[in-house]
Formats: C-alpha cells, sequence, structure tokens
C-alpha cells in the first residue's frame, strides 16, 4: 500500500467539522453548515469515504461565488473541488514509481488508497492537459452526484 499521509478527517477537524454518517441516496456527501457538518453516505468504503472527504475539504477552503449566476459555476466548483482533493491526495512520485509495477489505473489507484476517479482528475490535470498521452486509459466517470451541498 502506497497511501499519501493527507488524511481529510484531520483537516475537517481542524476547521472545526464534524463528520456523520447516514444513509443517502442522491449524493456522496452533504454539507449542512447551520450544524458544520459533512455526512457521508454510510457503506462507503475507507477510500472512498476518504476521496469524498478531501473533495469536500476544498469546497469548504474555497469560498463560494456572491453573484446570482452561482448556479452556472456549479460544474467548475465540482471540477476544481474534484482537481483540489487529487492533488491532495495523490502524490506524483508514487505515480512514477507505479508507472513501471502497476498493470492499469484500477490497479494504481488501488495503490494509492484513491479512487479511480481521483486518479483519472489527477491524471488529467499532470498529464492530458498538457496535450501528453496518459499512462492509464481514462475511466468513465461515476454518474452519481459526488456531492449535494445544502443551503439555508
Amino acid at each position: 500500500m502506497v497511501w499519501g499521509m493527507y488524511d481529510p478527517v484531520d483537516e475537517l477537524r481542524g476547521l472545526g467539522v464534524h463528520v456523520r454518517r447516514t444513509d443517502l441516496r442522491t449524493a456522496w456527501a452533504i454539507w449542512v453548515p447551520d450544524k458544520s457538518a459533512v455526512v457521508v453516505a454510510a457503506g462507503l468504503t475507507r477510500v472512498q469515504e476518504r476521496c469524498i472527504l478531501a473533495h469536500q475539504v476544498q469546497h469548504l477552503i474555497t469560498p463560494e461565488p456572491s453573484d446570482a449566476d452561482a448556479d452556472a459555476d456549479a460544474v467548475e466548483r465540482e471540477r476544481l473541488a474534484d482537481l483540489g482533493a487529487a492533488e491532495r491526495l495523490v502524490d506524483g512520485r508514487s505515480v512514477r514509481k507505479l508507472l513501471t509495477v502497476a498493470p492499469g489505473a484500477d490497479r494504481a489507484a488501488e495503490a494509492l488508497g484513491v479512487t479511480r476517479r481521483v486518479l483519472d482528475t489527477w491524471l488529467h490535470a499532470h498529464y492530458r492537459s498538457k496535450g501528453e498521452p496518459t499512462p492509464w486509459p481514462a475511466a468513465e466517470r461515476d454518474s452519481r452526484c459526488a456531492v449535494a451541498t445544502l443551503r439555508p
């Protein structure tokens, strides 16, 4: 196991945010501002939960737009939260080491302790966005919404 040192639960604690688990049917996690809590879907693996919480950390530390067109920016905010989580969770040195031994991205993601989506996000930022070929082909994105936010 190559897992990095970053722990989103520790960062959330430092931000005064509690993590709760319950059955969620339409999202992996939701932010409940009046309770200062992130509610995570019960039944997730440790890896899934770690990645989702890292995504939530990004939302919490990135200011929300105040303009009326905030809904138009929702997709971009989700993309940036995915990217920020990937940057925190994926160690580039470990990826380079795995290039020689991992037969594919699924095995590399497993060794890194991240979901395939997180690894693909990192690969896009570090390879595809620069026009370089990626070491493993991109995965299909999970169609289930990564997060939902409850607003007062």
